[in-house]
């Protein structure tokens, strides 16, 4: 009986985390990828992305492009 109850306790905990864990498990994620025409020292990956003061994503890979591309305006 005891057994039972702390399986019960452990399912429980578990679900808990996963649906309020910081709410992160059911979001949508969408990628981006951006060219710059100048120089990126000191972004690395895993740095805060953030958006009109709001941390929105993060920096997941950084690679240069092997064809420069133009930006249209």
């Amino acid at each position: 009986m005891i057994g039972a109850f702390v399986v019960g306790a452990i399912v429980c905990m578990v679900a808990g985390v996963l649906l309020f864990g910081g709410g992160k498990f059911f979001t949508e994620k969408l990628p981006y990828v951006l060219f710059f025409d100048s120089s990126v020292e000191g972004l690395h990956i895993g740095a805060p992305v953030i958006f009109r003061g709001v941390q929105v994503g993060q920096v997941t890979e950084i690679e240069p492009s092997p064809t420069p591309r133009r930006s249209p305006w």
